[in-house]
This record gives structure tokens, C-alpha cells and sequence, in this order.
């Protein structure tokens, strides 16, 4: 048992370091020692999901929350806490309706233990936004993103990481309406609140610059657009390394200022790069795959390789048809 929690002790202070595959090792040993640890389980699922192997992450979580139901029953924190876990991997599969679902159950619990007003519900809020956005559905998501800000300002104030998140949330879906000037203030507002509390290479900043990319880039201003990606770039390989889903984001959105700005041969290798990564995680059916797959086309088109962009979209419309 000792050993155990040496291993676990070990991996959070791994995990402070983003020596995320060192802390994957620790938490596995120590749950080889002690398998029924739900904390052991959860973290582990935790550090999988951090380095992009969702699938496995779900297995944890799952396992973590059958041991957790005998122990505590339906109407525990432990509970909405899994509940919220197995919606992230979920959400992360491209699983929505099933997503949806386990974040309902999990605010459910908490708004039963702790109220409106508490910073639990809120992150139960903000997921819930986040997986009505990925379906498209932009006006509740902008609902639930702003009844997370509002509490987690009155718990926290206006400079936390929570309301760097918010910001960056609102300015996300706000975006997807296509408000742009309102988004890009969020993004800023999220950057500068990061900065202040991380410093420079961080994996939070890393999603201030993408999103600051995203909307620049959208606004009609393609250089400002891959001076962000390349920064949001640059801090995740330095963290993540070569192979990463979030690589593979960072590449797609290089790729789609490259093609804007004409430069085709240039997006094709960076869409190429994205395809290859995102493979290597998710396999051949993904919503993702579809996603890169459709951009392989779209570009081909340009360079005007028309049989290569049929036999891209092509797949792409099969891999949609699934999901």
C-alpha cells in the first residue's frame, strides 16, 4: 500500500512537470498494486486522456465509477465526478449524444448536493457548453458558458485560470455565430489572464494563441493568423512532442491559413501532417478523419489534382455517413 501511494505521489509531481508519459507509468504501477483505487483509477484515465489515448482513458473511468456506485450509491460527488470524466473521453471520441448525456447526469448530482451557486456546477455548465457547441447547437451553449462565468466570478473574481477559461469558451461559441470583434476581446481577455498566471509556455497559452489564430484568421487577417498558429505550435510540441492530437489541430489551422493566402503546396503538407497524426490516435473512423480528409480535398482542388480530391471526399462522405 505504501509503495502504491509512493507511485501515486510520485506521478502528481510528474504531472506538475508535464512529464506526462513519466506520470502515465507511475499511476499504472499504482494501480497494478491497488486495482479497486478509484483515485489511482481516475488519474490514471486522466494522464491517458492528456496524452490523447481516449479510448483507454475510458476504460479507467468506467471501471473507477462501477467501484464508486457500490460503494457510495448514484447521489455522491465521486459519481458526478465520473460521470463528467466518462462525458470528456466520450466528447473527445466524437460521441456526442452520449457526452451530452453523462454531463447531464453529473450536474444533476452536484446541483442536488451543492446548489446553483458552486464551483462544481459551474464546470458541469461550461462542459455541457462545450458539447452542445460541437453540435452545433451555439445559442445553449452560449447559455450554459455564460451561467459558468457568472458563478465562477463570484467565487473567484475577474483574474483566475477559471475565468481565463470562460472567456475563451464564450469567445469560441460567440465566434461560431460569427460575432468576431466580440470574440476576438474574449480571446484577448482569456490571453492576458493566462499570461499572468502561467507564463509563457504553458499548454493554456497554447490555446489563447489558437483561438486568437482562429479568429484573426477569420476577421480576414491571415498573417496575424499564422503568427498565432505558429506560436500555439511551437509551445505544444515543446510540451507534447511530435505526434499529439493537438499537434494535428495545430497543422490543420496552419494548413487552412496557408490555403488562404494561396500558398496550396504548403497547406497540403501541413493537412498531410494533421491526417497522419490524427490516425495514428483515433484510427481510420473519426469525425476528425473526416475533417482532414475533406481539407486533402479542398486543397488538391486548388492545386488542381481533381482525381486525387475526388477520391479525399470520397472518404471523407463515407467516414460523415457514420457519424
Amino acid at each position: 500500500m505504501e509503495l502504491a501511494e509512493a507511485y501515486y505521489q510520485q506521478a502528481g509531481y510528474a504531472m506538475l512537470q508535464l512529464k506526462y508519459e513519466k506520470a502515465k507509468k507511475l499511476y499504472e504501477a499504482a494501480v497494478e498494486l491497488q486495482p479497486n483505487n478509484t483515485i489511482y483509477l481516475n488519474e490514471t484515465g486522466y494522464v491517458n486522456r492528456t496524452l490523447g489515448k481516449y479510448s483507454v482513458a475510458k476504460e479507467y473511468y468506467a471501471k473507477a465509477l462501477e467501484l464508486d456506485k457500490l460503494a457510495h450509491g448514484e447521489n455522491h460527488p465521486n459519481i458526478a465526478r465520473f460521470y463528467n470524466n466518462l462525458g470528456a473521453v466520450s466528447h473527445l471520441l466524437g460521441n456526442y449524444l452520449v457526452a451530452k448525456e453523462y454531463y447531464e447526469k453529473a450536474l444533476a448530482i452536484d446541483k442536488s448536493i451543492h446548489g446553483e451557486n458552486d464551483k462544481t456546477v459551474a464546470i458541469r455548465y461550461n462542459n455541457l457548453g462545450s458539447v452542445t457547441q460541437s453540435m452545433g447547437d451555439y445559442s445553449s451553449a452560449k447559455i450554459y458558458y455564460e451561467k459558468a462565468l457568472a458563478i465562477d466570478k463570484s467565487i473567484y473574481g475577474d483574474n483566475h485560470t477559471k475565468i481565463g477559461i470562460r472567456y475563451n469558451n464564450l469567445g469560441s461559441v460567440i465566434k461560431a455565430i460569427g460575432h468576431y470583434p466580440l470574440a476576438k476581446e474574449y480571446f484577448e481577455k482569456a490571453l492576458v489572464i493566462d499570461k499572468s498566471i502561467y507564463g509563457e509556455n504553458h499548454p493554456k497559452i497554447a490555446v489563447d494563441y489558437n483561438n486568437l489564430g482562429a479568429i484573426t484568421q477569420s476577421m480576414g487577417d491571415y498573417s496575424q493568423a499564422k503568427e498565432y498558429y505558429a506560436k500555439a505550435l511551437a509551445i505544444d510540441k515543446s510540451i507534447h512532442g511530435e505526434t499529439h492530437p493537438k499537434i494535428a489541430t495545430r497543422y490543420n489551422n496552419l494548413g487552412a491559413v496557408a490555403k488562404a493566402i494561396g500558398d496550396y503546396s504548403q497547406a497540403k503538407e501541413y493537412y498531410e501532417e494533421a491526417l497522419a497524426i490524427d490516425k495514428l490516435f483515433h484510427g481510420e473512423n473519426h469525425p476528425s478523419i473526416a475533417i482532414r480528409y475533406s481539407n486533402l480535398g479542398s486543397v488538391t482542388i486548388a492545386i488542381g489534382d481533381y482525381l486525387t480530391a475526388k477520391e479525399y471526399y470520397e472518404k471523407a462522405f463515407l467516414l460523415d455517413n457514420i457519424f
